[in-house]
């Protein structure tokens, strides 16, 4: 804390970032791409919910095909599906999107089963008791 009367000096530096934060590269280098995927993740957790994340990474892949059934999809969150492929599209360009979600969200990989086993096989107590069965 500083005494009545002395002097305080304040030194602000102001840097133009914004062209680089702005201008990202194209296409988007490994790292990258893969930060996106998860900020994507969890924007999708925002909107959906958590323990629905499943069902919308499943219904954008369906967004994707020619012959897509609105009638199995989730009505709810159909705004920010388009919001999510609208940005993809314009990030990645229009035919980078489908090759993105099957690379970074395949829909097996929110099954409850894959998600089990892949728990189950990861925990040692689990793996013995399989082996004396």
């Amino acid at each position: 804390e500083a005494e009545p009367g002395a002097w305080s000096i304040s030194v602000n530096f102001w840097y133009s970032i914004f062209r680089v934060l702005f201008e990202a590269p194209h296409p988007f280098p490994c790292h990258l791409e893969l930060e996106f995927a998860r900020h994507l993740e969890l924007l999708m957790s925002d909107c959906a919910g958590s323990s629905h994340v499943g069902k919308m990474v499943s219904d954008l892949h369906e967004d994707l095909l020619d012959d897509a059934d609105p009638s199995t999809m989730d009505e709810a969150s159909l705004s920010s599906r388009n919001y999510i492929l609208y940005r993809l599209a314009k990030l990645l360009g229009a035919d980078q999107v489908k090759p993105f979600l099957c690379q970074y969200f395949p829909k097996e990989r929110f099954r409850r089963g894959s998600v089990l086993s892949a728990l189950e096989a990861s925990d040692p107590k689990q793996r013995s008791n399989a082996n004396a069965k």
